[in-house]
């Protein structure tokens, strides 16, 4: 798992959701008169769209009425001293397990301090001071259709915390004489990756067929979409490689939050498609994002 993997997962709460399922009455901070809000989430200067997972802490771990909390969440800019209020909704995950999530579409910078705070009805409040990193430049991708080798060649300023490539895949079933269903196969090569010491270059170099094999076992297949997440993380960012998603849960072990628990850290991600694209004097250049993305 990689990096943003994992505080992603959180943001998504799909460890919390396994334990609610098992255990609805699962109190995860008794007596608690120290943290007010839970907060995960990413401010990523190349999204249009911005979310932060906000939850008040409670005596149940997943709240079971999807009642408003009262919570109004903002986001200012300390350069401009800026503040907006964060759009909210309510996120149903089966059964009665819900969160809220908090929204912009407000441009966030590169190089800035931003805060989040999240205030409740009776004055209660948790907050969160994130400083964005520079903006990723867009990777040079070679693709080898071939033989299936993949190479990136890019730049950054700020250590890079992701390093995934997400392929769709479908088995091809030559005892049955047809494709099995589509499957989402999901890489990290973060470790692998090298980044020069002595500049800010780095490059991967992987083959894809092998590595969706190992992945799949798949003997055939066919490859219906390729595509590369790379992100840089701020100098804050937290370091995430050795612990398990349990110990991320726990409020003393990872959490920049005052007067809360969570994390709230800033990117720079790029999603770029895994093919080889060209300029008019037909020479490889960079493969532009996928819609949804800001340059």
């Amino acid at each position: 798992m990689s990096r943003i993997d994992g505080l992603l997962a959180i943001l998504m709460i799909g460890f919390l959701i396994q334990i609610a399922g098992c255990e609805s009455n699962f109190d995860p901070l008794q007596e608690n008169d120290q943290y007010t809000y839970s907060i995960y989430g990413t401010l990523d200067v190349h999204a249009d769209t911005q979310w932060v997972r906000v939850m008040p802490i409670h005596g149940k771990l997943i709240p079971s009425k999807p009642d408003s909390n009262n919570t109004e969440v903002t986001l200012t800019r300390k350069s401009t001293g800026k503040t907006l209020q964060l759009n909210d909704s309510l996120f149903v995950f089966g059964g009665d397990a819900y969160v809220w999530n908090y929204w912009t579409t407000e441009k966030i910078y590169p190089k800035e301090e931003y805060i989040v705070e999240a205030v409740g009805a009776e004055g209660q409040k948790s907050s969160v001071t994130v400083t964005t990193p520079s903006k990723l430049p867009l990777p040079l991708v070679t693709y080898s259709e071939e033989g299936g080798e993949v190479k990136v060649n890019g730049s950054t300023s700020e250590p890079l915390v992701m390093a995934d490539v997400v392929f769709h895949v479908q088995e091809i079933r030559e005892f049955l004489g047809d494709l099995g269903p589509e499957v989402k196969v999901s890489i990290s090569y973060l470790d692998i990756l090298y980044e020069d010491p002595n500049s800010e270059d780095f490059r991967l170099i992987f083959n894809e067929r092998s590595a969706i094999a190992g992945e799949t076992g798949y003997d055939a297949f066919i490859i219906n979409k390729r595509e590369l997440h790379i992100a840089a993380g701020s100098n804050d960012w937290p370091d995430l490689t050795d612990l398990s998603e349990q110990e991320m849960q726990l409020p003393d072990v990872v959490s920049n939050i005052e007067n809360g628990t969570g994390v709230v850290a800033g990117i720079a991600k790029r999603e770029v498609p895994i093919k080889n694209c060209y300029d008019a004097q037909d020479n490889l250049m960079p493969c532009e994002e996928a819609k949804g993305k800001e340059e």
